[in-house]
């Protein structure tokens, strides 16, 4: 009898609490699919404290993993797989995530399985809400210019310019996200879970499906930056891959608290930033 699995790698910098209340949001997701969390620590106080976060039942088990140093997101989930993969195949899905997430029912992975193919080249980006039901359009529809990525560059590049962008976008973030909270409202709740899925340029950061079948077509976590862009990264490894990236707001998860980075505290985040966006641009943008 076929049974479900889905290998979930989220990483954990100073927010063991959070680590915990994830690890239990996991457990309870049962219905027949077998789930592996493999928690990097990247900030190297987690491994000591394994026994009161680890958590295991039989259809979920925990395991915490460092590589003795900060490696990133993208870095911490590759080391993960890289690990997973020297004693099993391929899960069915493989989901990285911040550890900030929660779920909204108990069948989100049920749904994954029911919903898509696990063969298919797809990324899926599922529906963010907030604590309080807002959603967050964490998601990009379209593609981006070279020119305005050429433009962004040379913004993160100028320190007193990119504190002011990021200042002003956070503003802009806020407004954008109380008006389409607005709008969201106005539809019942059942509407927005039964929406048909859509293609979408770059998933949500916070929390992403991988099928095999984006693996077995070349697919990877081979982002070139510590810290951000890994959205960007996503959606360049699907276009050379043929694969899928889809929004399905059938499937909702809950971002809870935001805590993971803060641009606007530490001058060498937004250095992550600019280091980010300079690699995608040479990488993917620059002719």
């Amino acid at each position: 009898m076929f049974q479900a699995s889905v290998l979930i790698l989220c990483v954990h910098y100073k927010n063991t609490e959070e680590v915990r209340r994830f690890i239990k949001a996991v457990a309870i997701q049962g219905n027949n699919v077998i789930t592996r969390v493999l928690v990097v620590d990247n900030s190297g106080e987690l491994l000591s404290q394994a026994d009161s976060v680890i958590s295991d039942t039989p259809a979920c088990t925990v395991e915490i993993l460092s590589a003795g140093r900060n490696i990133g997101y993208y870095g911490a989930a590759t080391f993960a797989l890289d690990y997973y993969l020297q004693s099993a195949e391929l899960p069915d899905w493989v989901i990285v995530c911040n550890t900030d997430i929660n779920f909204v029912g108990k069948n989100f992975f049920a749904r994954l399985f029911a919903l898509h193919d696990r063969n298919a080249a797809l990324i899926i980006s599922p529906r963010v809400v907030t604590d309080f039901g807002e959603e967050r359009f964490e998601f990009t529809i379209k593609r981006p210019s070279q020119k305005s990525v050429k433009i962004y560059l040379w913004i993160l590049e100028q320190p007193l310019l990119s504190l002011l962008y990021h200042v002003f976008s956070l503003g802009k973030v806020k407004s954008l996200d109380l008006l389409r909270s607005i709008r969201s409202r106005i539809k019942s709740q059942a509407s927005l879970r039964t929406s048909a899925p859509f293609n979408v340029y770059a998933p949500a950061g916070s929390f992403t499906c991988f099928s095999r079948g984006y693996f077995k077509a070349g697919g990877n976590f081979n982002h070139g930056a510590f810290l951000y862009g890994e959205e960007v990264f996503v959606a360049e490894t699907a276009r050379r891959i043929g694969g899928q990236v889809l929004h399905d707001p059938r499937l909702t998860v809950i971002h809870q608290g935001f805590s993971t980075t803060n641009v606007f505290r530490s001058p060498q985040v937004r250095e992550f930033k600019r280091d980010a966006v300079r690699y995608y641009y040479d990488t993917f943008f620059k002719e």
